[in-house]
């Protein structure tokens, strides 16, 4: 794929068995630790997990990832607009409990609290939205109704971001590091002190009518954490806290109670979306996170192969152009489409139609490379799911997508 010339259409195994001669991102300025992934890569055989798929969850999740809070002018706590300017008008907010804590903060309290939210901000990353996914995914596995809390582990989030266990003396698989289960009790902090606030959203209920259990979209306003934690358990430290390994845990009931029962909105995500390297391959995750989303919406219309933009790919992964260097920019989407294509995430990839490439020396191309238009295949089991799914409506006409 060179960067002059005609890109030409490809098949899926011709791109999936291309070498890879894209350079990589540059490290990051604060240097992650390496971490040994299982090797996913090697099987075709993937594994999906159903999680929330909400417009208000797709906003936090992202959000979360790009770091997208702010303190407002005039306000006390960082703030993340969540509207998505049509369905969807909500904020997320760190801060202390706004009814039993911050009502009783002075001037010392406040200050804490403001620093302590600082911290969050700057701590949260593609991590904490793979925090927020298993929580999602491990309820709906697990609950039975809205309110029900399920035992999630330190280990179990670490098992579903595909990391491996270290090594014993013996060379067996043996626990985890604690400052990787240390790392997931920050991220569930964050998560468990982030409020949302909904101004206006519209989901779908049920009610008994004429011709029996009937659907239709409704607005609703209401507010919440985004997880409750009920309790957790873990080892007492040398200063008296206790060290969370354990949580029994939930989705905020702006989440939960659009989860269980008539209209709820969930999808597919592949759970490579969780095994890619928050910090080197943070381009994956989010695309990952993105499409997923996107063809449950699709899904509903069966129009999986509608062209897309550059810009709306790009925007609604989270993910931006490089002002100084776009051609990297560009180089590290086609890279991260073909490490898709090639762990199985898609099924195939290209621009269409086909198009005339700019020189990337010459001025002003990142402006049209944007505008032009991908063709992204899904996996066949993504296709088949949202089918049956379709095909469950009884023949009756298919409701809003979810998400919508």
């Amino acid at each position: 794929m060179s960067d002059q010339g005609q890109r030409k259409t490809m098949t899926a195994d011709d791109i999936c068995g291309q070498n890879d001669v894209r350079r990589a991102d540059q490290k990051p300025a604060v240097e992650k630790p390496q971490i040994q992934y299982d090797p996913l890569h090697a099987s075709r055989e993937l594994q999906f997990l159903n999680i929330d798929n909400s417009d208000l969850f797709h906003t936090l999740r992202r959000s979360m990832a790009t770091k997208n809070f702010s303190v407002p002018d005039g306000d006390r706590w960082p703030e993340a607009d969540l509207n998505n300017h049509t369905h969807l008008k909500a904020i997320a907010q760190l801060k202390p409990d706004p009814t039993e804590v911050e009502p009783f903060l002075h001037d010392p309290g406040i200050s804490e609290w403001q620093e302590r939210t600082t911290e969050y901000v700057r701590r949260m990353d593609d991590l904490t939205a793979d925090v927020l996914d298993i929580i999602s995914a491990t309820w709906l596995k697990d609950a039975s109704h809205p309110e029900s809390m399920v035992l999630v582990t330190a280990d179990d989030f670490l098992r579903h971001r595909g990391i491996n266990p270290k090594k014993g003396g013996t060379g067996r698989r043996g626990g985890y590091h604690n400052h990787l289960r240390q790392e997931i009790a920050r991220h569930i902090d964050i998560l468990q002190n982030t409020w949302i606030r909904v101004f206006e959203r519209e989901v779908t209920v049920a009610s008994e009518g004429k011709r029996g259990t009937e659907r239709r979209r409704i607005k609703w306003a209401g507010d919440s954490r985004a997880i409750i934690v009920s309790s957790r358990v873990g080892p007492v430290t040398p200063s008296g806290d206790i060290e969370p390994r354990a949580w029994k845990i939930r989705p905020g009931d702006v989440f939960a109670q659009f989860l269980i029962g008539p209209g709820r909105q969930t999808a597919l995500i592949s759970q490579m979306a969780l095994h890619y390297d928050p910090y080197r391959q943070y381009w994956e995750k989010r695309i990952t996170r993105f499409l997923a989303y996107l063809w449950r919406i699709r899904g509903g219309r069966n129009d999986y192969l509608a062209p897309i933009s550059v810009e709306a790919l790009l925007q609604g992964a989270g993910l931006r152009v490089s002002k100084r260097n776009p051609k990297k920019s560009r180089d590290r989407m086609e890279k991260g489409l073909d490490q898709l294509c090639q762990d199985g995430v898609i099924r195939s990839w290209r621009y269409v139609p086909q198009v005339n490439e700019k020189p990337a020396s010459r001025k002003g191309w990142s402006k049209a490379w944007v505008s032009w238009k991908v063709q992204i295949e899904p996996p066949q089991e993504i296709v088949e799911y949202y089918s049956k799914m379709n095909h469950t409506l009884s023949g009756k006409k298919a409701l809003p997508a979810a998400g919508k």
